[in-house]
């Protein structure tokens, strides 16, 4: 996804009913977004996902903003930690008049996220959980995600694999929520696709 993609979702979503969007598009300041990420944590996947929205943000207001006001994004580090991701949630929302929540790129701390943005009746755009929780099991209206989903990315691969000859099938996967989610979809969809395929071991 492009950085302008990026951000058109970005405003999209906080479009759909963020009580504070109106105002804040009237007062002549700039509309706000709150980014939480793990800029500490994941700084080698984190700092280029920054800079993308960063020139996005350059371009956007050059061309004249959002309904005629400068966008503006307001950064902050969780560590990636869920507590430390929900408290700063908070503060950007009641504190520093951001209109919406967006960021993540950990399930865990998106789902934290996501389930403060449900009590409260924030807009939260994940840009990167892939949890199938976030918006099945967990999901709210409130919550909105950029990416597909690990069901969805293990579909596309099985559908793949059942297009070869082969029938026999090893997996090697993280040893974690994500990496078992991912191995029980494509075992499900392809076996769904292929009868005849075989599973023969795991590594973990």
């Amino acid at each position: 996804m492009n950085r302008k993609t990026f951000l058109n979702s970005v405003i999209g979503a906080f479009a759909l009913g963020v009580a504070g969007f109106a105002a804040a598009a009237q007062s002549g300041d700039p509309i706000k977004v709150g980014e939480i990420n793990h800029y500490k944590r994941l700084a080698a996947f984190a700092e280029p996902y920054k800079q993308g929205i960063e020139l996005a943000l350059e371009e956007i207001n050059a061309d004249g903003g959002v309904l005629d006001r400068p966008l503006e994004f307001i950064f902050r580090d969780d560590q990636g930690d869920p507590g430390e991701a929900i408290k700063i949630a908070e503060e950007l929302m009641t504190s520093e008049g951001t209109v919406m929540i967006t960021g993540s790129i950990l399930s865990n701390v998106g789902l934290a996220i996501s389930s403060v943005a449900a009590e409260k009746g924030w807009v939260y755009l994940a840009a990167e959980p892939l949890a199938d929780a976030l918006t099945w099991s967990q999901g709210n209206p409130w919550t909105f995600r950029l990416r597909t989903s690990t069901y969805m990315q293990a579909a596309m691969l099985a559908e793949q694999a059942a297009k070869t000859d082969a029938v026999k099938y090893a997996t090697i996967a993280p040893n974690y929520a994500y990496g078992k989610d991912a191995v029980a979809a494509f075992k499900e969809v392809l076996t769904e696709l292929k009868p005849e395929v075989e599973f023969v071991g795991e590594q973990w």
